[in-house]
């Protein structure tokens, strides 16, 4: 069974996600809220689940230490997701890709499917 992992930042994006379970009727067992920015969902509905991912920064062309540390934190949160997921297939539905933590479950291995629900504008730079 595929696993439908969501990232809420804000009250807009709770609510579209909740939009999305109830229009695609999604099992609430198979529905995962990642929350980012300390955002804090209200009213959950029954069965879904809540999780976290820590930030794994930025890496530092200048230190070779802090190159390996970002790459041991990439293995660390892609466990982070895989636990998330109990190892399934998932699905990702998210505003943007702007986070670090954004790109990082959206190149997962496990990835079926990305939904991307505020894809951002070209602009004319002159």
């Amino acid at each position: 069974m595929s696993k439908h992992l969501f990232l809420v930042h804000s009250f807009a994006t709770y609510r579209c996600t909740l939009g999305v379970i109830g229009y695609k009727q999604l099992d609430p067992a198979a529905c995962i809220i990642v929350t980012v920015n300390g955002f804090v969902c209200k009213d959950l509905p029954e069965g879904i689940s809540i999780g976290g991912i820590s930030s794994i920064g930025r890496p530092n062309v200048n230190s070779v230490r802090r190159a390996f540390e970002y790459r041991r934190g990439l293995r660390e949160r892609d466990l982070e997701v895989k636990s998330l997921t109990g190892g399934h297939e998932f699905h990702c539905y998210t505003p943007h890709t702007y986070y670090d933590f954004a790109r990082l479950i959206v190149t997962h291995p496990e990835l079926s499917l990305i939904h991307i629900s505020e894809p951002t504008r070209p602009r004319l730079i002159s």
